[in-house]
């Protein structure tokens, strides 16, 4: 990713069916492990968005699996999209073991785990969340997290929507890419 080798292949898709197919996936391993979860959607559908399909499903990929990784049995993630201006955003918030907020600053570093993740479950490398960051900034969005130790984590993050224009004479249609680049 730093070297600019991981290559992405971008389209204007909508990002509703991803999440929806993530959620499927994962609501059965929730399940088994005591977890309810659940998707709640904005009320309009989502635009469309510019994104290598694959790499986002990965972010929801990771997303969901440290929200099943980190909450105990009896436990609650909710998957949330809503549009925000010019950006589609996506969270995915938990009820489990949460991050002491004096590591909050080092989430999205390489090899960098909680010290009570550590305790609670030992495998990972710490590169979920630094990998999390990377992608989501290649595609000109952002991300955050809010985490109270022993309350949950939320994870949000932003897609720019891509924006259509119709030009009236000679009915031709300009799309403009997120940067601004015109196709």
């Amino acid at each position: 990713i730093e070297e600019g080798r991981f290559n992405f292949v971008f389209q204007n898709k909508p990002l509703g069916p991803l999440i929806e197919q993530m959620v499927s996936i994962f609501k059965e391993r929730a399940g088994k492990k005591g977890i309810t979860l659940i998707r709640t959607a904005s009320r309009t559908s989502l635009p469309v968005v510019r994104i290598d399909e694959e790499k986002i499903l990965l972010i929801i990929e990771n997303l969901l699996d440290n929200a099943i990784k980190y909450t105990p049995s009896g436990g609650k993630i909710t998957v949330t999209t809503s549009v925000k201006k010019d950006f589609v955003s996506v969270g995915v918030k938990d009820t489990g073991i949460g991050i002491p907020r004096s590591y909050l600053n080092r989430v999205f570093s390489k090899f960098f785990r909680a010290p009570n993740a550590l305790h609670f479950y030992t495998s990972g490398s710490g590169l979920g969340l630094y990998i999390v960051k990377k992608i989501i900034e290649q595609h000109g969005g952002d991300v955050s997290i809010n985490s109270a130790e022993g309350e949950g984590t939320t994870v949000i993050f932003t897609l720019p929507i891509v924006k259509v224009k119709k030009e009236t004479e000679g009915g031709s249609i300009i799309s403009q890419t997120p940067s601004g680049d015109r196709h």
